[in-house]
């Protein structure tokens, strides 16, 4: 018999052993029938999570890098301007957007796995 772990209104993203602590994780979801990327941080068993779009230029942060971790290992960095952003909240604190923010993804652990936020508009499909 196969049991299934059902969190509500919330869908299974990822295992969390796929989220490598203190690296910016990018993982590939469907949103409103287009592809997007979701910046997933992790700090032993708290996840951070962002859809990878800057505010400023509605650009993906990582322009053609897998890696939005500013050289601090703290700040996020969108490699299009250089702007910053506080990997807590998704505000930026530096550059032509400050003050605005990053769209932040409801995240959740469950039995070592990730999930997502159910949200009008995401598919889920991977």
């Amino acid at each position: 018999m196969r049991w299934v772990i059902l969190v509500k209104n919330f869908k299974m993203l990822c295992l969390l052993s796929d989220i490598k602590e203190g690296k910016s994780n990018i993982i590939k979801t469907k949103y409103n029938d287009s592809e997007v990327e979701i910046i997933i941080l992790r700090d032993k068993n708290i996840l951070n999570g962002f859809v990878n779009i800057c505010p400023h230029a509605s650009l993906p942060l990582n322009l053609n890098d897998t890696n939005v971790l500013y050289n601090d290992n703290f700040h996020l960095i969108c490699r299009n301007h250089a702007a910053l952003f506080n990997p807590l909240n998704g505000i930026c604190v530096s550059g032509p957007c400050e003050g605005k923010s990053l769209e932040i993804v409801k995240l959740k652990i469950k039995c070592d796995k990730v999930y997502i936020k159910r949200k009008q508009g995401f598919s889920y499909d991977r």
